[in-house]
Parts: structure tokens; C-alpha cells; sequence
């Protein structure tokens, strides 16, 4: 039954533009189907969904690991280092906008 079911749904994503919810339902089931039906080499649609698609969820894991990594840092002040000059000139920009606010 599940390889009948994907052969339908594969189908279905072939021939028909569905949007919305429903459409990103039927590429869940189709993507799920695919790890659980018997090696279809010949079938580049198989291949995407079995091998291409765990990678593109790697890359993106990594992307994200790597911003976070990298916002922290930022944060932190470890990545971008200041001369005592650029400090010094920054904190009077700060003390400056504080007595504005503070004024008004």
C-alpha cells in the first residue's frame, strides 16, 4: 500500500500546483513515504527526497548553529575589537543620548 500511495502522491505533486497548507501536507506525507518504500533507483524524485533532502536539513542545522555562534560573539565583544579611542568616543555618544532623553 505504501508504495502504491507514493506512486499517487508523487503523481499528484507532478501534475498538480497545490497550494497553501494542504500542498505542504501532501510534500510531508510524499517525503515520509519516501524513506519508507523499497529503493527506487531509477527514480530521481526518490533520490531527492531520500538523500538530498536530510542534507539540505544538515545545511540549514549548521547555518543556524553557525549564526547563533557567531550573534553571540557579537554580543559578547569578541569578534569585533575597539581601540580605547572608539570606546571612549562611543560611551560619550551613549552618555549624550541618555542626558537628551533624560531631558525631555
Amino acid at each position: 500500500m505504501r508504495e502504491e500511495l507514493y506512486d499517487k502522491v508523487s503523481h499528484a505533486e507532478r501534475t498538480y500546483s497545490i497550494p497553501g497548507r494542504a500542498g505542504k501536507h501532501i510534500s510531508r506525507l510524499h517525503e515520509e513515504l519516501a524513506v519508507q518504500v523499497d529503493p527506487r533507483p531509477g527514480d530521481s524524485t526518490w533520490r531527492q527526497m531520500r538523500v538530498l533532502n536530510p542534507l539540505v536539513r544538515c545545511v540549514r542545522f549548521a547555518a543556524l548553529t553557525f549564526s547563533w555562534y557567531v550573534l553571540m560573539c557579537m554580543a559578547a565583544g569578541k569578534i569585533v575589537e575597539l581601540d580605547p579611542d572608539e570606546k571612549q568616543w562611543i560611551q560619550k555618544k551613549r552618555g549624550e543620548a541618555r542626558k537628551q532623553s533624560e531631558t525631555k
